[in-house]
């Protein structure tokens, strides 16, 4: 199987002056700046990134965290909590597997 080149975002010069002649918010005009140059005119390449997947262990801390009366708490309550649902994933090893 070939091996995908790394996806390199760039923008065309050409859109580039469109972008600076027609705003005047200079962090937009450094960033666009800062974008590599595509060779094409009118060419604009995003890379998207793809999001893991939870593991097992995040997926049960957010359905226990869910089941506890977190909301209204003073802040730094929730350690309590987190406590709470780590020690209920100790407790069922049947968990662990999905």
């Amino acid at each position: 199987m070939p091996k995908q080149t790394k996806c390199i975002p760039c923008m065309s010069v050409d859109i580039k002056s469109l972008i600076r002649d027609n705003t005047k918010d200079l962090v937009l005009i450094e960033a666009v700046s800062a974008v590599p140059d595509c060779p094409e005119p009118g060419q604009i390449q995003f890379c998207l990134i793809k999001k893991r997947t939870p593991s097992a262990y995040q997926e049960f801390m957010k359905g226990c965290l869910a089941t506890k009366p977190i909301k209204g708490k003073p802040f730094g309550e929730a350690g309590k909590f987190l406590k709470e649902c780590a020690s209920e994933w100790r407790k069922h090893p049947g968990e662990r597997s999905k």
